[in-house]
This record gives structure tokens, C-alpha cells and sequence, in this order.
């Protein structure tokens, strides 16, 4: 699935008449992570005293990723999509690309 294909999902309309965020539906936006990119929720963190989260979605092989912020009302909202999602439990190492400088 490519970055464009997860960009799709968030193409309809927002939840509200307002072209502020790109927002929708919660359950909405997990049944399209889930059918159009294979994605599934791999982490969350609850903020502002747990009125608030950020949940990362991603395919099993972290090839393609979307970042929500959740808000108290059931929508989410879009931050980010990549691709190539790399944690420290992951053991696939990171396609040829900038790499990050240590500061000795």
C-alpha cells in the first residue's frame, strides 16, 4: 500500500463543516487503517489527564504508518503518515537513507 493510498482514507470529509483539521470519525478512520492500509493500532499515549491520546497505527512490517491525535469527542485527526517505522523491538534494520549523526 502506498503513502497515497493512506492519504485516501483521509480525502472525505471531515466530521464537521469546518476545514480546520483533518478529522473524521474514530471508528470510521480504524475501519479504513484496517481495510484500505492493513494498518492496526500499535501504541497509544493518553495526555491531558486522559481526556486526550496519540495512537500510532501501522502495518505489521511498519512499512506504512499513521499518526491520530484523539480528541475528547471521538474524532480523529491526522498528524502524520510515513513509511518505514522502526522501534527498538523491531529487528528489521532501516532502508538506505539519511542517518542520524551521534554528537561525540
Amino acid at each position: 500500500m502506498t503513502l497515497a493510498a493512506v492519504g485516501f482514507i483521509f480525502a472525505a470529509q471531515p466530521v464537521s463543516g469546518q476545514q480546520k483539521a483533518l478529522c473524521y470519525d474514530y471508528a470510521e478512520v480504524m475501519g479504513a487503517l484496517a481495510r484500505n492500509a492493513s494498518e492496526a493500532k500499535y501504541a497509544q499515549g493518553i495526555i491531558k489527564g486522559g481526556k486526550l491520546r496519540i495512537e500510532l497505527w501501522r502495518t505489521n512490517d511498519g512499512s506504512t504508518w499513521t499518526m491520530l491525535f484523539i480528541d475528547p469527542w471521538g474524532r480523529a485527526c491526522l498528524i502524520a503518515i510515513g513509511e518505514d517505522w522502526v522501534s527498538s523491538l523491531d529487528t528489521k534494520p532501516l532502508k538506505a537513507g539519511p542517518q542520524l549523526q551521534s554528537e561525540d
